[in-house]
């Protein structure tokens, strides 16, 4: 009985052109599964038989029934047409006409694909004023990218509640601003769309943040350390994201198997407002970052440190006698880098000249680092003979009063007591200065570039010993003392002197260790 049915339907489809029973059509048409049946009622207007058409197609690649659905106006259907189409200008075309009917696929697609920013953003405007998420995310993107916040703010908003991300921006910016509660309510917004990162924010605001809590802020600087060792750093960041930073290099430091030999620890980080930690990239119009540390000094208790790390926002990485300057950017490996220089290690690539200058003579190198004055010229050696053959007593023979000149040697013997193996080869250091430098791996190592991960056992077994002994360390008490001065406060400066005398245990500092 169906099959008649169907085979009289098929007659009346073939033969007729009329809206004969248009209802029962339809009605018959939610019922089948045959693209002829859902062709004709939707081209009698039946909505639901249009779409079914076309999902028939798209999940078949039905390309005629495409093109029948597209003859009747479903937008869907040129959409899947210009995605099939393997000619770009006809893909352009199918595009441009399913956009300009409101079609958001064809406006989000053609925003996506747009080769300049302005069509790129009238067409993901024209599909997130249609409430489209994926465009809404993709045009706040864009306009962050643009530098233009102002822009991007009303599409963070309308995405915030269905995406993370939007939530997590938008936290950034109004802790930023100061507005803290509003913060911390899209941080949790964000927390509930499953960030693991907004979780983590919510749970160091907690923990670290004291700002106008004199309460916490005690506890805070008066916090023992859990281990001691004879390096002693204190981190003090100024901002969350610094917060988030000193965490992280906390965290990679202590699974660093490189470093698990030396007397290094890292006690739990100080958040300290920004006005009250200022800092510069161009700090004393040196070029380098640098921080007031004066209302610290007035907090800090010397007994539970004996360097500071200090995060900041943008600057040069830097080593500043016992401080350690790094910015939001700096990876773990340039505070590795850098945290060698606490120990008085030289970097491997060419100095400035100034700074060449101080680091660079013979007699006073690097651990890390072995130099040797310039060979004397042809003429030099000719000249030195020349004076060495001038006598008094004409009975003397010349050649028994020469002098034979004898080129410098590298005392290799500091090197040497530990047992390692020296490969000998040149280092950039001294480039920009006549003396040599020399350095004992023929690999390029972590004090030439910061991402090369690469630690000598020599330099491994120098840094161990020179944590050993507080004449080879210069403490952050000398910056405390300065930064107090600075102020007038030279009456507080004095603990810190103090304090400087007794670490190092002699009246004067050592040279600075600047780097």
């Amino acid at each position: 009985m169906r099959l008649w049915s169907l085979a009289s339907l098929g007659a009346i489809l073939v033969f007729s052109d009329t809206n004969f029973s248009s209802d029962w059509l339809q009605s018959f048409a939610l019922s089948e599964d045959n693209p002829q049946i859902w062709y004709r009622a939707a081209s009698m207007g039946h909505t639901e038989s249009l779409h079914k058409l076309t999902s028939y197609a798209t999940v078949n690649r039905q390309l005629f029934w495409l093109n029948r659905a597209a003859d009747l106006g479903d937008q869907d259907a040129l959409y899947q047409l210009a995605l099939a189409s393997e000619d770009e200008s006809e893909q352009k075309r199918l595009l441009l006409k399913a956009a300009e009917n409101e079609h958001i696929k064809s406006q989000f697609w053609l925003g996506l694909n747009a080769k300049d920013d302005k069509e790129r953003i009238q067409w993901l405007s024209a599909a997130s004023h249609q409430d489209y998420l994926p465009a809404q995310i993709a045009l706040y993107q864009l306009w962050l990218l643009r530098g233009d916040f102002e822009k991007a703010m009303p599409w963070l908003e309308s995405t915030a509640d269905s995406e993370a991300e939007s939530s997590l921006i938008l936290g950034r910016y109004y802790w930023k601003s100061g507005d803290y509660q509003k913060s911390k309510d899209y941080f949790l917004q964000a927390r509930t769309l499953g960030s693991s990162q907004a979780k983590q924010l919510l749970n160091t605001i907690e923990h670290y943040w004291w700002e106008g809590n004199k309460s916490l802020e005690q506890t805070a600087f008066s916090r023992v350390p859990e281990n001691r060792c004879s390096m002693q750093i204190q981190p003090l960041v100024n901002s969350l994201d610094g917060m988030m930073k000193v965490l992280d290099l906390k965290s990679q430091y202590a699974k660093d198997r490189r470093l698990e030999s030396l007397s290094i620890c890292i006690n739990e980080p100080i958040w300290v407002p920004k006005k009250q930690l200022a800092c510069s990239s161009n700090w004393q119009n040196q070029g380098r970052l640098g921080c007031d540390l004066a209302y610290s000094a007035t907090k800090l208790d010397a007994s539970h440190f004996t360097h500071l790390l200090v995060i900041a926002d943008e600057g040069k990485a830097n080593v500043n006698n016992g401080v350690l300057y790094l910015d939001l950017v700096d990876t773990y490996d340039v505070f590795v880098h850098e945290l060698a220089h606490f120990v008085g290690f030289a970097d491997e690539y060419p100095l400035s000249e100034s700074l060449a200058e101080r680091i660079c003579q013979v007699g006073n190198a690097p651990p890390n680092l072995v130099l040797q004055a310039p060979f004397p010229s042809v003429e030099e050696e000719q000249l030195a003979q020349e004076e060495a053959n001038l006598v008094s007593d004409e009975d003397v023979l010349a050649e028994e009063a020469q002098v034979t000149y004898e080129r410098p040697t590298l005392d290799l013997s500091y090197w040497e007591r530990f047992g390692q193996t020296i490969e000998l080869s040149r280092a950039r250091t001294c480039n920009n200065h006549e003396n040599q430098a020399f350095k004992a791996s023929h690999r390029l190592t972590f004090m030439e570039y910061y991402d090369t991960k690469y630690i000598p056992p020599l330099y491994l077994a120098m840094w161990e010993e020179r944590l050993m002994s507080n004449d080879n360390l210069i403490p952050a008490y000398i910056n405390l003392g300065q930064a107090l001065e600075r102020r007038g406060k030279t009456e507080a400066a004095q603990y810190w002197w103090q304090e400087l005398k007794s670490f190092q245990q002699q009246e004067t500092a050592p040279f600075p260790n600047i780097f």
